[in-house]
């Protein structure tokens, strides 16, 4: 949640915590991995790296140009060094920081923190807080210093992770966050140390024709809620609340589970 913000409302169960197209009408194909074809937050190398052509990036999250696919496959090759934090993909982009992002802790290898889904709202950081568990955490073994295959299929609110040799899911997303975009790209979190992403392959593909329902709220759970403009902390006592006078309000939606990602509306 951004520090500062203000929200009203009850509920019995609340967390608060584009890209133009240039290859017009394309289903799928290999992505170029020449830095020109990306639109990035940091600066992007095409290099070779353990014998194959690569495409680096310290840190963020590079979007490919051009290339929108809401529902179909998306197949790469990645590879993480001793030093790297972590790797991943990002989907349904309508931003470099509006996405929804599946990524890999090679610091957590076997454990249930080796991969993660959540949306990336606002920033190029996931919301892992919120989303953390069953439907967002798998256990999966991660090497350094070799390339693994990743495959993620998106269909309808679903997406299903397949991480390096995995002939059944690794990690299967129940329900994708609506992030506003069909892009898709490549992610290396927010505290650099690089990532090396080869062989980038998209095939669009029809959504699935039924469409589950979504989950319910808890009994009781608020769905309305007005957040306020951001304040900055030091303005106002904690003991005493702001003076109403200087709040604005906006009116915002609760996700689907029930509670409000206020990233979703306002910059950390």
């Amino acid at each position: 949640m951004p520090s500062g913000s203000c929200i009203r409302g009850v509920t019995t169960c609340i967390l608060l915590t584009g890209l133009a197209p240039s290859l017009a009408g394309a289903q799928g194909g290999n992505i170029p991995l020449s830095p020109e074809a990306w639109i990035a937050t940091d600066s992007l190398r095409s290099l070779s790296y353990l014998g194959r052509p690569a495409l680096y990036i310290n840190r963020g999250v590079a979007l490919a140009r051009g290339v929108a696919m809401e529902n179909g496959t998306l197949d790469l090759d990645l590879a993480a060094t001793d030093t790297t934090n972590f790797l991943g993909v990002a989907f349904r982009a309508a931003t470099p920081r509006f996405s929804n992002v599946v990524f890999l802790r090679p610091g957590a290898s076997g454990t249930e923190e080796a991969v993660q889904y959540g949306p990336a709202l606002n920033s190029v950081g996931v919301a892992w807080q919120v989303y953390h568990g069953d439907g967002a955490n798998a256990v999966a073994e991660l090497p350094c210093n070799r390339w693994m295959h990743l495959r993620i299929e998106l269909d309808g609110p679903v997406a299903r992770l397949y991480v390096d040799t995995a002939t059944a899911p690794t990690l299967v997303v129940p329900r994708v966050v609506a992030s506003g975009g069909e892009g898709l790209g490549v992610w290396a979190g927010a505290f650099g140390r690089g990532a090396y992403f080869s062989n980038i392959h998209y095939a669009a593909a029809p959504g699935s024709s039924a469409k589950p329902p979504g989950p319910a709220a808890p009994p009781g759970t608020l769905l309305g809620w007005e957040i306020s403009n951001p304040i900055e902390a030091a303005d106002f006592t904690p003991a005493v609340l702001p003076d109403s006078r200087r709040l604005t309000w906006q009116r915002v939606a609760a996700e689907p589970e029930g509670f409000v990602l206020i990233n979703r509306y306002r910059e950390a």
